[in-house]
């Protein structure tokens, strides 16, 4: 009797785990929990309702789950690169490095442990150990095309543009209906060089013929026509991370609630909104756990009649769920500051300097929605420091500084900023958020004899970050992506932002804002303009 219910439990645990690869985390947890009812301390049982946990954003409880099991089993490697999971999704990227350690420790070919260490050893700012750790996981496993797709994520923080795309021509040559592969690969095409903006339209329009399905499976929108009742418009973020809140909340205090009804939807559970206005207004829905069909159902049961992207092709997007077309009016706005390429968005809301009339329109799918007089909604940080003295002033000489994501500074950006300092040879340069070893000694070596005149400084919190840029006295735009939120939080410490905007709708954001603050003289036409502009 014993033995047939051993049987049993290991028939039950064996289909929950099929359910579970699956992605049938219902029938799975059906299955585990009744596993455990008989074997409280069973530690597979136990890692299959973590891993379900983990999926679903439910991230603490599956920590405690992934611990319980390796307390029963503490050699069950997968628990160890799940638990390292967990901890990254709790933003405890150091413990997760050791969870992942701890696996490859008991494994040394694991794969999915050196595929995963990769991203928590990015977060900790230790790229070129991140690098050593994709390539690892993809000397163990050439065909995994999401490997591929990381270790082009971490050549990108490298400034290895072209060696980024490669990547992740890799990744779709193994998988051509990796969407996280194309998205980021056309993300990388905003600062590849060489690569006019017809051709980035180009690619995008075949994003939309590889993955869009509006034209197979559209369900005409059912929303009641009544004029009287109130508009539902809903947000989809991938999750609200810390550039977004500036700009999102000020548009949500703004929604009058006796007229627009407003849902939220993110990737995983978001902390509680501290706003009260805010609160009053928002519904949130988790899309963790649901395909963007699932979510795309809830879209339509949710009424939606206006739909807005924050995102665009940036990581993590959910642009397959406008695919569907869940909504009668799809947007796409802010993150991106390009054309998605699909059919199925109807607009993008921009502006006459990011978009001028008449010379973007054929490389966008979507049709322009031009505010007045910028695209941008800026809310400031409460407790950002008050604007510091003109550090020149003390200094003697001017500090140049940029804090943009790297991946944004390409070595056209560094050949002019090289030609300023060597015009001006007691200038200095400030390079935010630029890890050790690759990342900085490519800008030393662009920056040639100006090398020795440029600092560095690491990634920082947002109030060390927002210090640090009152610092310098002028702030240098990168070529072909321009800033967005690092020239707003340097124009709010007072520091100007002196940009070149080029022929892509990313090149002119900083250009947008610089016209819109009536700053217009900070806006060079040339690079040359841009050099004489930072002289004098």
């Amino acid at each position: 009797m014993q033995s047939e219910q051993g049987a049993s439990a290991a028939n039950t645990l064996q289909a929950a785990i099929a359910h579970l690869k699956a992605g049938r985390f219902s029938e799975a947890e059906h299955g585990l929990r009744a596993v455990l009812l008989q074997t409280p301390s069973q530690p597979d049982a136990l890692h299959g309702l973590g891993v379900i946990a983990l999926r679903t954003g439910h991230y603490r409880d599956a920590l405690e789950l992934f611990d319980r099991a390796l307390g029963e089993a503490p050699g069950l490697a997968a628990a160890h690169v799940n638990r390292g999971n967990a901890l990254k999704a709790l933003r405890r990227f150091a413990d997760a490095v050791s969870a992942y350690r701890s696996a490859i420790a008991l494994q040394a070919d694991l794969f999915s442990a050196w595929n995963n260490i990769g991203e928590a050893l990015q977060a900790e700012g230790e790229i070129d150990a991140a690098v050593e750790a994709l390539e690892k996981a993809v000397e163990l496993s050439p065909q995994a095309a999401e490997a591929h797709v990381n270790l082009g994520n971490l050549y990108k923080e490298q400034g290895r543009i072209e060696d980024s795309l490669n990547a992740y021509e890799r990744a779709l040559a193994i998988d051509p209906y990796f969407r996280e592969a194309f998205s980021n690969k056309l993300a990388a095409l905003k600062v590849a060089p060489g690569y006019s903006g017809k051709d980035v339209f180009r690619e995008h329009r075949r994003f939309s013929a590889w993955f869009e399905t509006v034209s197979k499976d559209y369900q005409p929108a059912a929303n009641n026509p009544d004029p009287e009742r109130r508009l539902c418009i809903g947000y989809v973020s991938p999750d609200c991370h810390s550039a977004v809140p500036a700009f999102i909340r000020p548009v949500l205090r703004m929604h009058d609630v006796t007229r627009i009804e407003v849902f939220c939807y993110f990737n995983n559970p978001q902390p509680p909104e501290a706003d009260p206005l805010i609160r009053q207004r928002v519904q949130s829905r988790v899309m963790a756990g649901l395909s963007d069909e699932q979510v795309a159902a809830q879209i339509r049961a949710d009424g939606v009649d206006i739909l807005v992207d924050i995102a665009g092709h940036t990581g993590k997007n959910r642009l397959l769920v406008f695919a569907a077309k869940p909504a009668p009016v799809q947007i796409t706005w802010l993150d991106y500051l390009c054309t998605t390429g699909l059919d199925a968005m109807d607009y993008r809301i921009t502006d006459a300097v990011t978009d001028p009339p008449g010379e973007t329109e054929t490389l966008h799918s979507e049709a322009l929605l031009r505010v007045a007089p910028s695209q941008w909604c800026y809310l400031p940080d409460a407790g950002a420091p008050p604007v510091a003295p003109l550090p020149a002033l003390v200094n003697g000489f001017i500090t140049f500084g940029s804090f943009n994501n790297y991946s944004k500074i390409t070595d056209a950006t560094l050949a002019l900023w090289a030609s300023i300092l060597d015009r001006d040879q007691k200038a200095r340069l400030v390079v935010g958020g630029v890890a050790l070893g690759v990342a900085r000694s490519r800008v030393m070596e662009r920056m040639g004899s100006a090398a020795s005149r440029v600092n560095f400084l690491p990634r920082q919190s947002v109030m060390d970050y927002r210090s640090a840029i009152g610092s310098v006295d002028i702030a240098l735009d990168p070529l072909r992506f321009s800033g967005a939120t690092t020239t707003l939080d340097a124009l709010w410490q007072g520091i100007p932002v002196l940009t070149c905007p080029g022929g892509l709708s990313a090149s002119r954001s900083s250009a947008s804002l610089l016209a819109a603050a009536g700053l217009q003289g900070w806006v060079a036409n040339s690079q040359s303009e841009y050099v004489e502009i930072a002289l004098s």
